[in-house]
């Protein structure tokens, strides 16, 4: 009895302790990897081909995902496992209680993270920046294409721009105004 009531000790500790450390960005995921393992996007073995990654990052990041899995097991079973112990059931029902718990908040963890990785995707769409204040990054000559750079949301975003007047000319530093995307191209006017 001593014995699994030490397991269940550890395994909240470390569920807890790994939580909050995650929590406070200690060991924030910056990789292209979702909670699968899987890459985002595009096939794996192109992009290995591409960015020239190896094999074992693959191998690295599955290792790295089961031991994240671990965590939020051990986040549910341990606690779970000594609130059955204080309450008095039997082994087999305090297995039972903290593995179910333990299954059922590595899923519901999982799950989390990917709607919270959906609904919050920090890229900036293009018509988000439409009737907003950029500052020209290079001249924009008489129908040329330069760049120009946006604040947003407390971040700097650098486009591509066009004036729609083909007439005109705009000197670098001065301000512009979006009005319109079109094929990764922003048409601009002079803020004046």
């Amino acid at each position: 009895m001593v014995d699994l009531f030490i397991l269940f000790i550890t395994l909240t500790v470390f569920g807890v302790g790994v939580t909050i450390i995650d929590f406070l960005g200690i060991m924030d995921n910056s990789g292209e990897h979702d909670d699968d393992g899987g890459e985002k996007g595009s096939n794996l073995t192109h992009n290995n081909k591409q960015t020239g990654e190896k094999p074992g990052i693959r191998i690295l990041s599955k290792l790295m995902n089961a031991l994240r899995s671990a965590v939020y097991f051990s986040l549910g079973f341990g606690p779970a496992g000594l609130f059955a112990s204080f309450s008095g059931l039997s082994r087999t029902a305090e297995l039972i209680w903290a593995f179910a718990i333990g299954a059922a908040m590595m899923v519901l963890a999982r799950f989390i993270k990917r709607l919270i990785r959906r609904d919050l995707d920090s890229s900036i769409k293009p018509d988000e920046l439409l009737q907003e204040k950029g500052v020209l990054l290079l001249p924009l000559d008489r129908g040329e294409i330069s760049k120009a750079v946006v604040r947003q949301y407390g971040r700097e975003t650098e486009i591509f721009v066009r004036c729609r007047n083909s007439e005109s000319s705009i000197p670098k530093g001065k301000e512009i105004i979006i009005e319109e995307y079109d094929n990764d191209i922003y048409w601009v006017k002079s803020a004046e």
